[in-house]
């Protein structure tokens, strides 16, 4: 195996990273066209591309197969209770919120457990009901095979040419999972509560922070670059949309090509606000193009909420960092 230097692992990291994001995105869309799930929705998109992160640094497929079952399993139950329980807000604003609290300290792994909270969470904008539920289920296991099957055609070609090194993990202690519970809940109670339209950005929003969120980055600059990269995607997003009849929609078929750009480019630069931007720019258009009705004459007013419920969301994460348990934080182990 030939030495590389620093600059060339990552860019070849970020390269295959990003190739785990393509394949999997047309092997969920070819599955989705065969097997034709009766919920195609945004937590399904979403979950064929968030755990490749995750699933691909690890060193077997024993270990991927392991990490992705997690996955799988814990987001599917907590998806499931939320959709259940969505017509009793009392209910769904204390046993999810206890749920996601068991979840942020009992799964070993910082990435893993917002995933799966993240996925989880996204249930609170979809139909309720046990029936939705388990298509939901359903659509969850169909991406997350295509994320396992393309994370080993990429590192079997990545495994070639650099040498894998484990990392260690970001663990989140009970303090800290209290304080991201509690922000997770109130994005989830000034949804429901005022029947806020796009709201399910604003649970969305935190979640995605936290996901991102490390002791070495500073959360103010997750923070503004979250505030600054929402209304950039979101607008790149709009502008596309608003376009779409002058070529028949077929942007739809460019969607898991732009993802995988924007997964490649953030896993190069490390940049927030790149992530921000192209992820929300593709997130967006998967949902009003696959998902939602397309109504052109309400296309403005839907941006301009999502900007809106995303900058709330970024400062109600800042404030209770600031004044919620400041730096209680969580630590690093070694291959737990």
């Amino acid at each position: 195996m030939a030495e590389l230097t620093e600059k060339e692992i990552i860019h070849l990291k970020a390269y295959y990273n990003g190739m785990s994001v393509l394949i999997s995105a047309l092997i969920a869309g070819f599955l989705i066209m065969v097997l034709n799930p009766p919920d195609l929705n945004l937590m399904v998109a979403v979950s064929s591309v968030l755990p490749i992160g995750i699933i691909h640094n690890e060193p077997r497929t024993w270990d991927r197969l392991y990490r992705m079952s997690k996955v799988v399993f814990f987001s599917a139950v907590l998806q499931f209770v939320i959709t259940m329980l969505i017509y009793d807000k009392f209910l769904l604003l204390s046993i999810a919120p206890l749920l996601t609290f068991c979840y942020l300290i009992l799964i070993p792994r910082s990435t893993v457990a917002i995933i799966v909270v993240t996925i989880g969470w996204m249930a609170i904008s979809s139909r309720p009901g046990l029936e939705p539920a388990l298509n939901r289920s359903w659509g969850l296991l169909i991406s997350f095979v295509s994320a396992l099957i393309a994370t080993e055609i990429s590192r079997h070609f990545e495994d070639k040419v650099i040498e894998f090194k484990q990392s260690p993990h970001y663990h989140i202690t009970p303090f800290m999972a209290l304080r991201m519970t509690m922000v997770i809940t109130l994005c989830a109670y000034i949804y429901k509560f005022w029947q806020l339209p796009q709201g399910n950005w604003l649970v969305l929003t935190a979640c995605l922070l936290y996901m991102s969120y490390l002791p070495e980055f500073n959360l103010k600059v997750l923070v503004v670059h979250r505030i600054i990269g929402a209304p950039i995607g979101l607008v790149l997003a709009f502008l596309l949309l608003a376009s779409s009849s002058f070529f028949s929609y077929k942007i739809y078929y460019l969607l898991p090509f732009m993802a995988a750009v924007v997964f490649y480019a953030y896993n190069r630069t490390k940049k927030y606000v790149i992530f921000t931007a192209g992820y929300l720019m593709v997130m967006a258009l998967f949902s009003d193009l696959a998902v939602s009705t397309y109504v052109p004459e309400n296309l403005p007013d839907v941006y301009i909420l999502r900007i809106f419920c995303t900058t709330v969301a970024a400062i109600i994460v800042l404030f209770f960092n600031i004044y919620f348990l400041p730096g209680k934080e969580g630590y690093y182990v070694e291959n737990p």
